[in-house]
């Protein structure tokens, strides 16, 4: 028997999976960064396509799986570690970008490659046509066919894929960068760039924070973290996008001698304060924020730290691992905005951070953390045609997911929750409109 109801509850859910091992099989490879395919390409292989960069045991190398890890292809490289490595954000360039060292000139390089491994340009940073860079670590690509790298010599280069040419942008020659995030926002009707950059006097000991809010031309100081203790430590740090104060919330990761710390930047305040503190040997590896303030934490233990703001509090998780990771990528998705039939938006949201761990002997271990809101109670009704279903458990586990593959499929209750126990279901519901509703079932 099947009750349907036609309202949401007030309550929120945060659940955890175990790892899994999705690592590559030979295991001669050392892996420094992972890249998921951007949602608003129609070129790469579904959504399902992940991009690795590292080394095999003869010299850098790329891999590419098209299916979430399952298999993996590898395409080794020519003189190039490659350090970071993404897909394009431009829509239908299949491209692949990598940044790193080439050790045979000593220097900087930066390469374009198709899916397939071929490389279609190389620019060397050995001084001669491009100035001198002994290594990018970071980069990021903007909405208007921009790069920025950053390395070694305390600037930015900055490549214009339009005009084919390169700039670079000093800041600091006495320190290394290591990573660098680029945001919009939109004020008086126009959008605006905002850059962060973490540096430090050495690539294994990152202190500082800058940003710039005018293209690039200043940087200010936003903030030394060597005023929390000389001990300090800069893993990470992620900025809430959604966000349109000028700097925006954000949220660093790093440690203070033996200490596991969270610090967060307040825009309203323009201040630092201490965000969590653990007397831990832990090291933290990334962190990432969602659009509702939650934050996700996760260290070489493999422990997941996740912080709700409704609550104010850390919840820790620690699914079960028997590797110690080098390094992480945390990738933060606002995955759906649920309307009503007539168009009208639920307060309904539900975020995932998609975490891929890595590190030596080609080591990749994927988890997934949902989190779940319902906010206000809504009457709703679905009379459309489905194409997707995806069922919650009343934990927040997802227990079972339905495609549709005809135009005139209709939503069959009995099928849906069939071989499922008797308990209390969130329904997901795509339309052919591309829509998505919610729905609450009850099996008895």
């Amino acid at each position: 028997m099947l009750i349907f109801i036609l309202f949401l509850f007030n309550f929120s859910v945060m659940f955890a999976t175990e790892w899994e091992n999705i690592s590559i099989q030979n295991r001669k490879e050392k892996i420094y960064s992972i890249d998921l395919a951007p949602l608003i390409s129609n070129v790469y292989e579904a959504d399902d396509s992940l991009l690795a960069v590292g080394s095999t045991y003869t010299g850098g190398a790329v891999f590419f799986s098209s299916n979430k890890g399952r298999t993996w292809r590898t395409y080794e490289l020519s003189n190039i570690f490659p350090f970071k490595g993404k897909f394009s954000l431009r829509k239908d360039d299949n491209l692949v970008i990598i940044a790193g060292y080439n050790f045979a000139y000593d220097c900087a390089q930066v390469s374009f490659l198709d899916i397939n491994g071929n490389e279609l340009k190389n620019f060397l940073f050995d001084g001669e046509l491009l100035p001198y860079c002994k290594s990018f670590f970071d980069f990021e690509e903007d909405s208007y066919e921009n790069l920025y790298f950053c390395g070694y010599g305390g600037s930015v280069f900055i490549y214009s894929v339009k005009e084919n040419s390169w700039k670079k942008v000093l800041i600091d020659s006495n320190l290394v960068f290591s990573e660098i995030k680029v945001s919009f926002i939109v004020k008086d009707g126009e959008e605006k760039a905002l850059f962060y950059i973490l540096g430090g006097k050495k690539y294994n000991l990152q202190t500082k924070v800058f940003f710039s809010n005018d293209n690039l031309r200043t940087w200010q100081l936003l903030k030394d973290f060597k005023d929390f203790g000389q001990g300090v430590n800069l893993v990470d740090f992620s900025i809430n996008v959604f966000d349109t104060l000028t700097p925006q919330l954000s949220y660093y990761v790093g440690t203070n001698d033996d200490t596991l710390c969270i610090w967060k930047f307040d825009p309203l305040t323009y201040s630092f304060e201490t965000h969590y503190l653990e007397q831990i040997t832990n090291q933290p590896l990334a962190i990432a924020v969602g659009e509702d303030k939650a934050v996700c934490v996760v260290d070489n233990k493999g422990r997941i730290l996740f912080y709700n703001d409704s609550t104010k509090k850390y919840s820790v998780y620690s699914p079960k691992s028997t590797y110690q990771f080098s390094d992480a990528e945390i990738f933060s998705f606002l995955t759906l905005i649920i309307f009503s039939n007539g168009g009208q938006e639920l307060n309904y949201k539900k975020f995932n951070f998609e975490i891929y761990a890595f590190g030596v002997d080609g080591a990749i271990f994927r988890n997934f953390k949902d989190y779940l809101l319902y906010v206000e109670p809504r009457d709703f009704n679905v009379e459309s045609i489905p194409r997707k279903i995806v069922i919650f458990n009343i934990l927040g586990e997802k227990v079972k997911t339905f495609e549709y593959s005809f135009p005139n499929s209709r939503l069959n209750e009995e099928e849906i929750l069939e071989n499922l126990p008797k308990g209390v279901y969130c329904l997901l519901i795509l339309n052919n409109d591309m829509k998505i509703f919610i729905k609450k079932l009850v099996k008895f």
